[in-house]
């Protein structure tokens, strides 16, 4: 099951971000770019990955930055990665992100940033 993960900036170009995701009842079998200046598979613990089972919580760090100027940096909502999940079971797992940090070009923390995780039900986010 494809989830991708959305970082919200309001008008701040996203420089570079840092989130932490969970899962139960399912396992991390893949990891794949978002759009843009993240459409390349961003940086990750490749043990948490290896070491994800289906039988206990599991969790990975993904983070990225680009070195594009700050006007071509992606503002608003931009999937910066997706996530590949093994479902183990019937119904629906429970995956939940917390965002670690987001910053503008310039390394300043964008203070009023969210992540979410948006599943293949509730549409795409280009």
């Amino acid at each position: 099951m494809p989830v991708s993960v959305v970082m919200e900036t309001g008008r701040t170009g996203l420089g570079a971000y840092q989130v932490e995701v969970t899962a139960k009842g399912a396992s991390f079998v893949g990891l794949e770019g978002g759009t843009g200046a993240y459409k390349d598979a961003p940086y990750y613990d490749p043990a948490a990955m290896r070491n994800s089972s289906e039988g206990k919580e599991n969790k990975i760090v993904v983070a990225g930055f680009s070195l594009a100027a700050a006007a071509e940096l992606p503002a608003g909502a931009t999937r910066v990665a997706t996530l590949h999940l093994a479902v183990s079971g019937v119904g629906n797992p429970e995956v939940t992100s917390k965002l670690v940090v987001a910053a503008d070009h310039d390394g300043a923390t964008i203070k009023d940033a969210t992540v979410r995780l948006q599943f293949p039900q509730q549409g795409e986010i280009r």
